[in-house]
């Protein structure tokens, strides 16, 4: 584990490397709670735009997003050190099979229900949206590095926030470049603002509130929206999200105990580097949970 230490220290500067080892998060603005806060830019020019019914506003919001969203260079990869280039490489790959997955069963269901409706028969599910202009990544992702000899016995259960446990913070895989789509990382700051748009605001404050249907349509051509299972919210990032890499220390076998592909669950799958490239081991996907 001190080669996984050296690497923090030196790529903290750039990507946030932070170890999770005795750290306790509280996650806040929850339902029914109300967080207090100074309104930044971001978050009145959402809302205002909503407000007023102005695209070109909306637009504008997007579009200095997407200049923030610079995805991570070869430079940087390059002097972050073997554990950060593998989890770029093991998540690029991850990601861009599992999107073009999901975005086929998504197209599928579009073509169903435009032949169900051809036929005079109203669809039961919900009506499945167009493809939007951007893809919303993830913005960190946790990773642990295993002895060789624990990796089979100790991968199934790891702690989230256990000792040797890092986050990966800044983290711009490259996403655009690799599926020829526009992309946004899901920061901090975008996060609240869009967190503040869903939200009952009073002055200076904002409670989390139930669904709004107006509010996800004037997002609906921009970016995927998913619904939380338990409590008030959304999902902002466009599925598959991953929420922990557990690697053995030669690099070469990975495995995704946890990942989201839907409002309400995921899956989890393993991976094992061949002849120089990451492919899903044994079965693939291995099992899918539920909330």
């Amino acid at each position: 584990m001190r080669s996984v230490i050296l690497i923090a220290a030196i790529t903290t500067a750039v990507f946030g490397l932070t170890e999770l080892a005795g750290v306790h998060y509280t996650e806040t603005g929850l339902a029914g709670t109300t967080q207090i806060y100074v309104v930044g830019f971001e978050d009145r020019e959402i809302v205002d735009a909503f407000r007023k019914g102005n695209a070109e506003r909306l637009n504008r919001f997007f579009q200095r997003w997407e200049l923030q969203s610079r995805e991570v260079s070869e430079g940087e990869l390059e002097l972050s050190g073997k554990e950060v280039k593998t989890i770029y490489e093991l998540f690029e790959v991850f990601y861009c099979e599992h999107r073009s997955r999901l975005e086929k069963q998504m197209a599928e269901q579009r073509a169903a229900q435009a032949k169900s409706q051809s036929k005079g028969r109203e669809s039961s599910q919900p009506k499945a949206a167009e493809r939007q202009e951007y893809l919303v990544i993830q913005n960190d992702i946790r990773f642990v590095v295993l002895d060789n000899n624990e990796y089979e016995s100790r991968k199934r259960k790891i702690e989230f926030a256990g000792p040797g446990m890092f986050e990966l913070r800044n983290f711009r895989p490259r996403i655009s470049s690799k599926m020829g789509r526009k992309v946004l990382y899901l920061d901090k700051t975008h996060e609240r603002a869009l967190t503040y748009f869903f939200s009952e605001i009073d002055g200076d404050s904002y409670t989390r509130r139930d669904y709004d249907e107006h509010k996800e349509m004037f997002l609906s051509e921009k970016m995927q929206l998913h619904h939380y299972h338990w409590g008030r919210g959304y999902h902002y990032i466009s599925f598959p999200q991953v929420y922990i890499v557990i690697f053995n220390s030669d690099m070469d076998k990975a495995y995704i105990p946890m990942y989201r592909d839907r409002w309400n669950g995921g899956g989890s799958v393993e991976y094992q580097r061949q002849d120089g490239a990451w492919k899903m081991s044994g079965s693939g996907i291995r099992s899918s949970w539920i909330e």
